[in-house]
C-alpha cells in the first residue's frame, strides 16, 4: 500500500489558493515582459533624440564658425566704402584733364 500526501497537505494551500497563486504569478511575468518592452522602446527614442542634439550641435557649431569673422567683414566694408569714394575723386579728376 502507497502512502500519497496531497499536494494541499504539503504545501498548506487548498487548490483554490494555488492556482490564484499561479494566476497572480503568470500576471506578474506578463507585466514584466511588458515593462521591458517599453523600457527598451523608451531607450531607443532617447537614443534617437541623443542623435539628434548631436546634429543639431554640430550645426550650431558650424554656424559659429561661419560667423565667427563678421566683425572683420564690417571693418571690409568700411575700407571698401573709403576706396570707393577715393576712386571716385580721382576719376572726377582724371575727367577734368
Amino acid at each position: 500500500m502507497s502512502m500519497t500526501v496531497p499536494v494541499p497537505a504539503v504545501l498548506g494551500y487548498t487548490a483554490q489558493e494555488l492556482t490564484m497563486w499561479r494566476i497572480t504569478l503568470g500576471i506578474g511575468a506578463v507585466v514584466i515582459a511588458v515593462v521591458i518592452l517599453l523600457l527598451s522602446f523608451l531607450v531607443r527614442i532617447v537614443k534617437d533624440i541623443d542623435a539628434g542634439v548631436a546634429d543639431v550641435l554640430d550645426a550650431a557649431a558650424g554656424v559659429a564658425r561661419n560667423t565667427s569673422h563678421l566683425n572683420g567683414l564690417l571693418t571690409t566694408n568700411d575700407a571698401v566704402v573709403e576706396i570707393k569714394k577715393e576712386a571716385l575723386r580721382h576719376a572726377a579728376l582724371v575727367e577734368t584733364l
